[in-house]
């Protein structure tokens, strides 16, 4: 195009090519009540749901920009530890972290420390349970080693694998030999007799 010719078209200048109002194209503009106007109407909608659908997602990201975590509510998803998670009581992390400093092994799995802790809270909740039937039957209201040991040496599964253990202040079991009993279902167990030695400088022996 030369200079002082006017373009070809309206859509050749960047100025004309929208219009203020509606920003349509003039084209578009000169048959206003056709079925060309209907259509673009229409884009016009959906483009502006699309807006909307947009703006209302952005709404949901947190601050990192990244989206929110949860149900589709937008809520928080709340942390669970991992010892939740197992179903236990006692601190999963706690034993893999003491797992990896005993150094046992070159490697030990997430696995490995979850069952730990169960066999651990298993024996603890059944020791428990038998310490305060013991406690129980001695009508007391507080746990002490005594009970304790009465527990652990009358279950049998547990005074064998307690075997070697020691507990400061349990004492033993109580026992009374057989053949220290008298024969009658009912009688009181004998005393043993205890001899006295005599002396060979007594004058009343001989």
């Amino acid at each position: 195009m030369r200079r002082g010719e006017e373009p070809r078209h309206s859509l050749a200048t960047r100025d004309s090519y929208w219009t203020s109002s509606r920003k349509l194209p003039l084209m578009a503009t000169a048959d206003a009540e056709g079925p060309f106007m209907a259509v673009l109407d229409g884009l016009l909608a959906k483009k502006e749901d699309k807006s909307s659908v947009s703006s209302s997602s952005n709404t949901r990201k947190n601050k990192g920009g990244r989206p929110a975590a949860g149900k589709r509510g937008g809520g928080k998803a709340k942390k669970m530890s991992k010892s939740a998670r197992a179903g236990l009581l006692f601190p999963v992390t706690k034993f893999h972290r003491l797992l990896r400093k005993g150094r046992y092994a070159r490697r030990i799995s997430q696995s490995a420390a979850v069952y730990l802790s169960a066999v651990i809270e298993y024996l603890s909740a059944e020791m428990l349970e038998l310490s305060g039937n013991a406690c129980r039957d001695n009508k007391r209201q507080r746990l002490i080693p005594r009970h304790i040991v009465l527990a652990m040496k009358n279950d049998e599964e547990l005074n064998q694998f307690c075997a070697r253990v020691t507990c400061p202040g349990g004492g033993v079991l109580p026992f009374v030999h057989p053949a220290l009993f008298a024969k009658g279902a009912n009688s009181v167990p004998l005393r043993p007799v205890r001899r006295t030695s005599t002396s060979l400088c007594d004058p009343g022996t001989t």
